[in-house]
């Protein structure tokens, strides 16, 4: 009876040992593999975007999904195949931007997927950025004031690898601004540039608008080597005045408790300019003008008056000056009488 009972046991462990497999093999699962998780591409021109990409692998039994692709700062990911089947393969393909980089780079790619056993998988590129094209200074800063004068800065440009050639275009990123190029003399030439220099300048117009330049010129060459040269723009034009803040808005007065504000009139040019006077459309407001430092900045106090009308209101205060190329500023006033 004991030897029954001892092969009866038996008999359903083996039974449970064929189960388990089994199950095991029905729960399918997909499977990533990248087999060079390191690319190096050598030596790449400074400027250039460098395609490149990696090959993923589905080695699973089920549909391997990439959910996201997030590149390091410096590579920007072009496309990626989202769905590999079992067996099948798939490209993440990314650019690499050299613009700012020089020397030995590594820079990485996280890549998100649906295998359970491999989450995430991290990817890396390396490469060695050289300048065969160099520049001097190499950016473009401009700190100017509308309407004052034009700004020039000149590029010297040569090849460090010592190869003959020509600049054949320069684009300039506003069109506020405009280049020129010419094969420096030997008088131009600046002592570290090697053989053949070239000069391009760029040039900022009086009239360009206010604001932060944050652009790139493009110089184009026949070089074999590096075809093109992207040099920094940046900087500031400002204002010939400015008013801080440039819009009003009172929101709610109480006439028990008239209510006042400042404003602060600013200039920026290489003159002096002078607050002549301060007028407003609206009968119930209150302007006085105080120098905080004679031709530079004003101080202009506002006070709206006890005999103002209930309800909203809405006019312009009109800062008067003696500059020739901003005669007048308005400022927009706003808000409610409660």
């Amino acid at each position: 009876m004991k030897s029954l009972l001892s092969n009866a046991i038996l008999a359903l462990a083996g039974v449970g040992l064929w189960v388990l497999p089994l199950a095991a093999q029905d729960a399918a699962a997909p499977k990533a593999v990248v087999s060079e998780t390191i690319l190096d591409l050598g030596i790449v021109p400074k400027g250039d975007q460098a395609k490149f990409e990696f090959v993923v692998r589905n080695e699973g039994t089920a549909e391997l999904e990439i959910t996201e692709v997030r590149p390091a700062c410096g590579c920007t990911v072009a496309q990626f195949e989202s769905r590999i089947p079992p067996g099948g393969s798939g490209k993440i393909t990314a650019v690499l931007d050299t613009t700012n980089l020089y020397g030995a780079n590594s820079k990485t790619l996280t890549v998100f997927t649906n295998d359970p056993a491999n989450a995430t998988m991290v990817l890396t590129v390396k490469s060695d950025v050289k300048p065969y094209l160099a520049a001097s200074p190499g950016y473009a800063r401009f700190n100017t004031v509308q309407l004052e004068h034009e700004g020039t800065i000149t590029q010297n440009l040569w090849a460090e690898d010592g190869n003959d050639f020509k600049v054949v275009s320069a684009e300039a990123p506003y069109p506020f601004m405009r280049t020129s190029f010419r094969e420096a003399t030997e008088e131009e030439k600046i002592e570290k540039g090697k053989g053949r220099q070239w000069l391009v300048d760029i040039t900022l117009a009086s009239d360009a608008p206010v604001g932060a330049l944050t652009k790139h010129l493009v110089i184009t060459t026949d070089h074999p080597k590096q075809k093109w040269v992207k040099i920094p723009v940046s900087g500031f034009v400002r204002p010939v005045v400015a008013v801080t803040p440039p819009q009003v808005n009172f929101r709610s007065v109480d006439l028990n408790e008239p209510k006042s504000t400042h404003l602060l009139f600013k200039n920026f040019a290489t003159e002096l300019v002078h607050v002549t006077g301060v007028e407003s459309n609206m009968e119930n407001l209150t302007a006085t003008v105080v120098p905080v430092e004679e031709g530079r900045s004003y101080r202009v106090s506002l006070e709206m008056g006890p005999t103002s009308k209930k309800g909203p209101f809405s006019g312009k205060l009109t800062i008067a000056t003696d500059s020739k190329k901003v005669p007048s500023v308005e400022v927009e006033i706003s808000g409610a009488v409660i």
